[in-house]
Parts: C-alpha cells; structure tokens; sequence
C-alpha cells in the first residue's frame, strides 16, 4: 500500500429511520488538489484511474452534474454526500457479509470482482483494495456487489480512502461522523 495511505474506518449500526439525512451538496466540486493527490493514492501501485476505474467521488460528481446522483440507502447517501463535499472516495459496505478477516492491500495480477447486478466486473489490479478472506471487495473506485448495503443491512462498515496529503479532509469527515453518529473511528493511522 502507499505510505500516504491514510484511511478513516467506522463501523456504524444507525437505524435506517434514524440516519440523519445526508448534507445537500452546494454545487459540489473536486478541488484539484485533492482530485491528484486521490488519484496519485490509486496510482501507487499501477493502477490507470480513468473511464469507468476513475474514483468513486469523481463518478459521483459527474451522476451530479447529469442530474442522476442516486438516492441508494439512507446511510450510504449520507456518506455519498460526504464524498461529494470533500472529494474523497468512501466505502459503504455491509458488515455481516463480509467473509471472516479483513484489512487493505493492492489488488493482485488477474484479479476482478463484480460491481453491480448486471455482472460487470472491476479490474483491481494494482488497485487499494479492502479484502476479506473471500478476496476484494471494497476500492475506492467501485464496491463489490455481495457486500453491497441493502435494505436487510443493520451493520456499517465505512472506508474513507483517505490520503496523508489531505489529512484536513479526514478530521471534517470524522468531525461530521461523530457528530451524526456519536462514533469514532475504529482505525485512524496517522
């Protein structure tokens, strides 16, 4: 992993009709530094972020702009919300299907995980991954589909794909959480 790796890790239970709603982007825009310094994180170990691998905040702002930006689960609109005003990648998973332990690494040669219903897949080579011990299943590019939140989901476990080059923008995300949520973060390395 790159040493300017610098994740935020929340595991949150909110119920669904408790979840604050998610702040209101005012014309949202990714400030370029921080738009090079998320990319320059993906790059570390040979990753292309561009098209359809580019980080999840950018994917973000552009559904934004088109006026497409999806209202997907209370929770993870929240959080979508929070990337849309710092720029930062954020994951969103569902803590009970994740596969025994966890922890981040650089996806492997070959390796692919799908992202959606229809079955596309993400390539995660060279990638940031969060694996379990069935693989990849988290990046700051795309999620994988079987740990993807859904109505059933009552655990939370949330990724800030964070960088040492903007730790300004992890103290207003954990500000903003522990707010919201009264939580800290379970990993914060400095």
């Amino acid at each position: 992993m790159s040493p300017d790796f610098l994740p935020l890790i929340f595991s949150l239970t909110p119920q669904q009709e408790t979840v604050p709603p998610s702040p209101s982007p005012v014309t949202p825009n990714i400030d370029p530094e921080v738009k090079k310094a998320v990319r320059d994180l993906l790059r570390y170990g040979g990753y292309k972020p561009s098209g359809r691998g580019r980080p999840a905040s950018e994917s973000l702002l552009k559904a934004y702009e088109a006026e497409r930006y999806p209202s997907i689960h209370p929770v993870v609109d929240y959080f979508n919300g929070l990337s849309l005003e710092t720029g930062l990648p954020i994951s969103v998973l569902d803590q009970d299907k994740l596969s025994g332990e966890w922890g981040f690494r650089l996806g492997q040669s070959g390796e692919v995980y799908t992202f959606n219903p229809s079955g596309q897949e993400l390539k995660v080579e060279g990638l940031p991954v969060l694996a379990d011990e069935s693989g990849p299943t988290g990046s700051p590019v795309k999620d994988a589909q079987r740990t993807k939140v859904g109505p059933e989901t009552s655990r939370y476990l949330v990724v800030v794909w964070g960088t040492s080059q903007l730790p300004d923008l992890n103290d207003r995300i954990e500000t903003a959480v522990a707010e919201r949520f009264q939580v800290k973060p379970l990993s914060r390395r400095e």
